[in-house]
């Protein structure tokens, strides 16, 4: 497929860009759009941005988020320390989240 060269004299040219105006030499991504046979309008893409470790799978006492390596990490939720705190129970509802994020990961 060969690229095919087209002058359009005289046009009027709209661009919405996102942040500020484009400058001498400068580039961007976007879509040029002809309205008319002398209207034209590029509007800027917008710019892609990556979650950082997005959260995978939220349990009871932790959430599992995925690292830029693709591991899976444990992040523990906030717990206050009480005298309430029943540390078996709270190990065993541990235990069930693990296995339950297992079970789900496919792990």
């Amino acid at each position: 497929m060969a690229i095919k060269k087209t002058t359009i004299l005289c046009a009027d040219v709209k661009m919405y860009t996102q942040e500020s105006l484009m400058k001498v030499g400068q580039t961007r991504k976007g879509a040029l759009t002809m309205h008319d046979e002398d209207r034209l309008q590029f509007d800027e893409q917008l710019p892609q941005s990556c979650e950082r470790n997005p959260k995978i799978w939220a349990g009871r006492h932790f959430n599992v988020h995925k690292n830029r390596q693709g591991e899976y990490v444990v992040s523990f939720r906030r717990l206050a320390l009480t005298g309430s705190i029943d540390p078996y129970r709270f190990a065993e509802e541990v235990f069930i989240d693990v296995e339950r994020a297992k079970t789900e990961l496919g792990l």
